[in-house]
């Protein structure tokens, strides 16, 4: 509300020393004194400056981004022609008003010969400066909004990764997995072996998408990968009770996602599903391609809960990644949580593919 206070204080501002160069126009070319010259000026300005507040509405409205360069210039020619004649019909019109008030009859004439050309020449300068005006504003507007969009996305990301470090690497994971590494030691040495290079792989991972910067996307064959090295490692402790079937096409797998974007939701299953119960939950992962998206499904037939305290009870991890899509596809993606106590808990992701997929990962 304050800009846009500042933006017509501005813009009423600009329009005083154009009215005044009218009025000294009028005052050379003619007998009449200062004050007489400046109301001319007035009669002459006051239907632009209105008719420019329209063209700032239009404008506002009709944004370049949007249309084909053609069509938008063609349109703004129009718009120019449109605001010209308009001013040529109006300025007339305020003059002869005045006329009739002041006693001296009605008498309307439209301009003729080198004052039409001005007023011809001035209606479009004037119109193409508003314009541009208005463009320029809303261009900077964008810039400060991507860069916002930019500096948002870069620490969701990086609060993302440090979430999924802390979920696989906490203490308590750390310390379960040591612990097992060390009776696999003295009762299955391949198994610990095998153990000790999955836990590896999750660090090399995370350090890859680290080293990436701010191009953070990966296939959901890596992302899987990824994902499958966390399962083992974690059903080294649940055991059977951790139960997961998979239903990843190779199309599918070929599509890129952000890192850590799958992970969280495994976890969330693992931490309120499995975890807690003695009989362990199953969980599926499944994907696919839809209307040029990818769409992935985390489902669980665990204990369930409110929809309404996801997020507020250990929902942590769901936000980030909720957020993470929303600022990285501007409302192209879809997030969507499906639970009730008692009824398992899904959570479905549509991630845009801008035709990016190309079938499974060769890496």
């Amino acid at each position: 509300m304050k800009r846009n206070l500042q933006f017509w204080l501005i813009y009423a501002l600009a329009w005083v020393p154009y009215a005044l160069g009218y009025a000294a126009v009028f005052a050379s070319q003619s007998n009449a004194g200062l004050g007489r010259a400046a109301l001319n000026s007035a009669h002459n300005i006051l239907p632009a400056a209105f008719l420019g507040v329209a063209a700032v509405w239009i404008c506002g409205r009709f944004s370049p981004t949007r249309r084909h360069p053609v069509v938008f210039g063609l349109a703004q020619l129009g718009l120019a022609c449109a605001y010209t004649i308009l001013w040529n019909l109006l300025a007339p019109l305020s003059f002869s008003l005045r006329w009739l008030l002041e006693g001296r009859g009605w008498s309307y004439a439209l301009f003729e010969g080198y004052a039409l050309q001005w007023e011809l020449f001035a209606g479009l300068m004037i119109y193409a400066t508003i314009a541009s005006i208005v463009y320029t504003l809303e261009f900077s507007r964008q810039a400060r909004e991507e860069q916002a969009r930019a500096i948002r996305a870069e620490h969701l990301r990086a609060e993302a990764e440090l979430s999924a470090l802390r979920a696989q690497l906490n203490p308590h994971f750390l310390f379960n997995t040591l612990h097992t590494l060390m009776t696999l030691v003295r009762t299955d040495s391949g198994a610990a072996e095998n153990a000790i290079e999955r836990l590896a792989a999750l660090l090399r991972y995370s350090l890859k998408a680290k080293n990436n910067g701010g191009n953070d996307d990966v296939t959901l064959s890596a992302e899987w990968k990824f994902v499958e090295n966390y399962l083992a490692l974690e059903r080294l402790r649940l055991g059977e009770r951790l139960k997961v079937q998979a239903d990843l096409p190779p199309a599918a797998l070929g599509c890129f996602l952000p890192a850590f974007t799958l992970q969280p939701l495994v976890e969330n299953a693992i931490k309120h599903a499995v975890a807690p119960s003695p009989q362990g939950a199953r969980m599926s992962v499944t994907a696919g391609i839809e209307n040029d998206c990818l769409r992935l499904v985390v489902r669980d037939d665990g204990a369930g809960g409110s929809p309404e305290k996801v997020f507020g009870n250990g929902g942590t991890g769901l936000s980030v990644v909720s957020q993470r899509l929303e600022t990285r596809y501007r409302g192209g993606s879809d997030f969507h949580i499906e639970t009730a106590p008692g009824a398992g808990f899904c959570v479905a992701l549509l991630i845009p593919q801008e035709d990016k997929c190309g079938g499974d990962e060769k890496k």
